[in-house]
């Protein structure tokens, strides 16, 4: 019932965040059945939290409750009661309904499908598992989202080459539990991947629900302990560090599905300013991984997507260019690489002691390796936040963020820093799973996010049935014994990523399940499974062409009738233009007509004023220069009459001159004659030689000073041409100058 109300519940969540509405009003109708079952009790965050943990499995702190309270007393679910002035309380409101969007039925038809498909399965191999059960199971792996079972991650990201030689020693108490753990766990895992598989390939609305549910459970425990970030949440200054399977599926290492979430969720992160980052030592990891990978398809005992896509000869020079050039590689790829801090102070921050308890506190791991690696990794996050802490509401505030696709790491680590007192249970922890970062991201942009489900839920699926070794290894055991060349076929087969996936379903996932006896049919079912594929395939690409050529056709048909709509109406609107502009072609005639007569006496009325105002400029002209040759005349006599005047007081200057001088009885008349020549002559020359240039210059100021009071312009008189010395006209066409001398 607990995950029947839960999943209802998230796929309610999913359809309310398709809007533009509030997400955390998505969750209020979830909490409608605690208010209603509690109502007029007293509202306390900690049993409220107890409360949605049992009834959907949400994890939330009652911490971010108290956050809460404000949305929930807005949203109706709670009210306030005043104790005194100073004390109030909440308790619960009366609920009459509740939401019913997705109901049970639907829930049962998505269950009963699953049924349907894994009974078969499990009959094959003799295993009886009863219908409630298998819906319980697969409908807690649906609101995980988590189908990579414990035993196959490792397998996937820490592949070891030891031979089937190697001495054993006695397995640990640990290693037994975890084995019988996963054992069950990785059956339920395949079923559950194939089964989503088969529904996103074959049957889209089913699919649609199913996404409906993990989408829900992805952001529900994110929108509850971060509520409301700030609208534009930026990542500058943010590290995200990749561990190592995260970091091969980024460089395209593993699956398709795998590579295209990955990149997803780095677009994104890069798009609001966070680096992707990764550890020196996680970059080690993933050669070491790759040599032993390459190693063992080599010789022809690899397993998984990496192993079939090295088979290709482009993937097997890329994956070796990753080993040579692994930095260039990341440097391409825009992938920072971190060194673990290793200066004395950074350890007091977390310290070695601590490093090794938390290795101590991760659980059981396959490869010793590998635990220390992750406990490196999650100690060197610490370290390098220096002491900070910050809310999931302060994201990039922590400046480093380990992402891993381990979410028992994720766990575990958080669990040890809170113990420790490294962070509070507000704090960010150093690690993130990456299916809580998808909800996350959706949570702080919106967006893309309902594409990162998509994602994830296919690359955990696919990553689920990535086929193993000791599949491989099992089904060629007792094909090579066949003569029938049943090996070779096997071989054949297992070059596509989907005949992996169909071996996983039908063995599930357990090397065990396999027997001499069943083998045949087992490849039979491999065999048939991709037929039938290929032949839905076929089917599916044939309707597509018809659909897409009857779309086309259609469009044609609708695009020529579109256009002999459009063109008849053109033609009437052109008809309608032409009728139009007939009538103005004809309304301007009569104009131009009556235009014209006006044009011709406007030109007979501009060439008579032309010829008025060359007339009056001609006596203008005439007029002036009359006026200037009066003028020219008083001048002359100006002139005559200054050279008098000079004369005379040159004459009367030598006079005196002659009275003061001492002549002698001797010389008397000498000088008497001399003076009486040199006073002839200059009053002959002096006024026309000495003093020429002042004459000049006092007649041209005595003519200018009479012609201003005539109002005659200055190019009037450049037009006349005046010789000053002569003072007479001198116009270069003296016969057009009436008047002239």
């Amino acid at each position: 019932m607990k995950q029947k109300r839960s999943v209802i519940a998230y796929s309610f969540l999913a359809q309310t965040s398709r809007g533009e509405g509030d997400l955390l009003q998505g969750l209020t109708p979830i909490f409608k059945p605690i208010a209603k079952s509690h109502a007029n009790e007293k509202f306390q965050p900690e049993e409220f939290a107890a409360i949605i943990d049992s009834l959907y499995g949400i994890k939330v702190h009652h911490w971010a409750i108290e956050d809460l309270i404000p949305r929930l007393e807005s949203a109706g679910i709670i009210y306030k009661v005043k104790i005194t002035d100073e004390i109030e309380q909440y308790h619960y409101s009366e609920i009459q309904e509740e939401f019913n969007e997705v109901t049970e039925k639907d829930i049962k038809h998505v269950t009963e499908a699953f049924v349907a498909f894994s009974n078969p399965i499990l009959e094959f191999h003799g295993l009886a598992i009863d219908s409630e059960t298998l819906e319980d199971a697969f409908l807690n792996q649906l609101v995980d989202m988590d189908f990579i079972s414990i035993l196959l991650k490792p397998d996937r990201s820490k592949e070891d080459s030891k031979s089937n030689k190697t001495i054993s020693l006695k397995k640990s108490k640990d290693q037994e539990e975890w084995e019988n753990e996963i054992s069950a766990r990785s059956k339920i895992d395949v079923l559950a991947a194939s089964f989503i598989i088969d529904t996103h390939k074959t049957k889209p609305k089913l699919y649609d629900l199913i996404m409906r549910v993990a989408t829900g459970a992805l952001l529900s425990e994110v929108i509850l302990n971060i509520q409301d970030p700030e609208v534009d949440v930026s990542l500058d200054g943010l590290s995200i560090i990749l561990d190592t399977p995260f970091l091969m599926s980024y460089l395209d290492l593993s699956s398709p599905e795998l590579h295209g979430f990955a990149i997803e969720i780095c677009d994104q992160l890069r798009a609001k300013g966070a680096k992707i980052a990764a550890f020196e030592h996680s970059v080690d990891e993933l050669k070491d991984n790759l040599k032993a990978v390459i190693e063992r398809t080599k010789y022809g005992q690899g397993s998984g997507q990496t192993s079939i896509r090295l088979r290709q000869r482009s993937f097997e020079v890329y994956a070796k260019s990753v080993l040579s050039n692994s930095e260039l590689v990341l440097e391409k790829a825009d992938i920072g690489l971190i060194k673990n801090p290793d200066t004395p102070h950074v350890y007091q921050y977390f310290s070695e002691e601590n490093e090794k308890e938390l290795e101590s506190k991760l659980g059981f791991y396959r490869f010793p390796l590998a635990k220390q690696r992750d406990a490196k990794s999650i100690a060197s996050v610490v370290r390098l936040r220096r002491g900070n802490s910050h809310q999931m509401r302060e994201l990039s505030e922590c400046r480093f963020l380990f992402v891993a696709e381990n979410t028992s790491l994720v766990r575990n680590a958080s669990e040890f820093c809170i113990r420790s007192k490294i962070y509070t249970e507000r704090d960010i922890p150093p690690a993130l799973s990456e299916k809580y970062l998808s909800g996350l991201l959706w949570v702080l942009y919106g967006g893309k996010g309902h594409e990162l489900t998509k994602h994830l839920l296919l690359a955990n699926c696919a990553a689920a049935l990535e086929t193993r070794s000791d599949i491989i290894s099992r089904m060629h055991n007792f094909l090579s014994d066949s003569n029938e060349g049943k090996l070779e076929l096997f071989e054949s087969l297992m070059t596509t990523s989907r005949a992996g996936q169909y071996v996983m379903q039908a063995t599930l996932g357990d090397s065990t399940l396999i027997t001499e006896n069943n083998v045949p049919e087992i490849l039979e079912k491999v065999k048939t499974a991709l037929i039938e594929k290929h032949h839905i395939q076929s089917l599916q690409e044939k309707d597509d062409l018809k659909q897409y050529y009857d779309n086309q056709l259609k469009a044609k048909e609708s695009e020529i009738q579109t256009t002999a709509e459009t063109y008849t109406q053109e033609l009437s609107d052109k008809t309608t233009e032409i009728e139009r502009l007939a009538e103005i072609v004809n309304a301007g005639e009569q104009k131009n007509i009556h235009l014209s007569h006006e044009v011709d006496r406007t030109r007979e009325s501009y060439e008579q004023l032309e010829k008025s105002i060359a007339d009056k400029a001609l006596e203008r002209k005439v007029l002036v220069s009359k006026q200037v040759n009066l003028l020219l005349d008083d001048a002359k006599k100006y002139k005559r009459s200054l050279k008098l005047r000079v004369s005379l007081l040159t004459a009367l200057f030598l006079a005196i001159v002659s009275l003061i001088c001492d002549f002698n009885e001797v010389n008397a008349l000498i000088n008497l004659v001399v003076l009486t020549l040199v006073t002839f002559v200059s009053i002959l020359f002096v006024p026309d030689y000495l003093l020429s240039k002042y004459i000049d210059a006092k007649c041209k100021k005595y003519f200018e000073v009479r012609v201003n009071k005539l109002f005659v312009t200055d190019s009037e008189l450049s037009d006349l041409n005046i010789d000053w010395f002569n003072l007479v006209i001198t116009d270069r066409e003296p016969s057009n100058i009436p008047g002239g001398d």
